[in-house]
């Protein structure tokens, strides 16, 4: 199966080329130019290059959120177009999970930063062979820094394992679990650590490989998942007040 997944939920525009579970190319720009300027003509000539044409793919995959609202409305609008136009499926994957899918034998805390001192956050642990398993029952949340970085510290001691903590704003999450931890004898063995600014975005790998382990879908059913109010809906709500 030939998947094309896609990625504008933060600062980076990102798409990449998956056949059968191998990575065929990738590309990832952060620009001032709005994601919805570069990110098909960047899809189309990833294709291109990987020797493949649109009408090829047997379907397309895009992160969902959560994320920008713009974001992800130019995302999931260009994966729209494209199975609308071929009568193809898409599959939606979640930012979060695409973040720790760059990892593998690790526990991973997901984190995208929402707004002030709040984060959108999950843990994650990946096996040896780059399986994904969502650890507790919540889903993707929005939550307080320091509420967060409790839990990550938890985590790591309870389970007495590092945890890597990666994402938009994965330092300050990295840091404030630390501190929770100074003067005990296990910080330095199993703390909280930042990832590499390399693996902080969600993997383009991931994102084609968690569609299709989930499994594609009509366009029609691909939404958004803000998990915030819209500044449209805020403005109702004091409208109606």
């Amino acid at each position: 199966m030939l998947i094309l997944g896609m990625d504008t939920s933060g600062k980076y525009a990102s798409c990449g080329l998956c056949e059968d579970g191998r990575l065929l190319g990738e590309v990832c720009i952060g620009t001032r130019r709005a994601h919805s300027q570069v990110i098909l003509p960047m899809a189309k000539r990833l294709v291109e290059d990987c020797g493949k044409e649109i009408g090829d793919i047997d379907g397309f995959a895009v992160v969902t959120g959560p994320g920008s609202y713009t974001g992800l409305r130019i995302g999931i609008g260009a994966v729209k177009g494209l199975c609308f136009g071929s009568g193809k499926l898409c599959g939606g994957v979640s930012a979060l999970e695409a973040i720790a899918a760059n990892f593998c034998g690790a526990v991973v805390c997901a984190v995208m930063h929402a707004r002030q001192d709040l984060y959108y956050g999950a843990f994650f642990e990946v096996d040896m062979n780059g399986d994904i398993k969502r650890l507790g029952s919540e889903g993707d949340r929005i939550i307080p820094l320091n509420e967060l970085a409790g839990e990550a510290w938890e985590m790591a001691i309870g389970r007495k394992v590092p945890v890597i903590c990666a994402g938009e704003g994965c330092e300050d999450i990295a840091r404030a679990a630390n501190a929770l931890g100074e003067g005990q004898e296990s910080e330095l063995e199993f703390g909280v650590f930042a990832a590499p600014e390399n693996m902080r975005r969600p993997s383009s790998y991931g994102i084609c490989r968690i569609a299709e382990r989930q499994g594609l879908y009509e366009p029609e059913k691909l939404e958004a998942e803000y998990m915030q109010v819209t500044k449209a809906e805020k403005d109702l709500q004091e409208a109606q007040k």
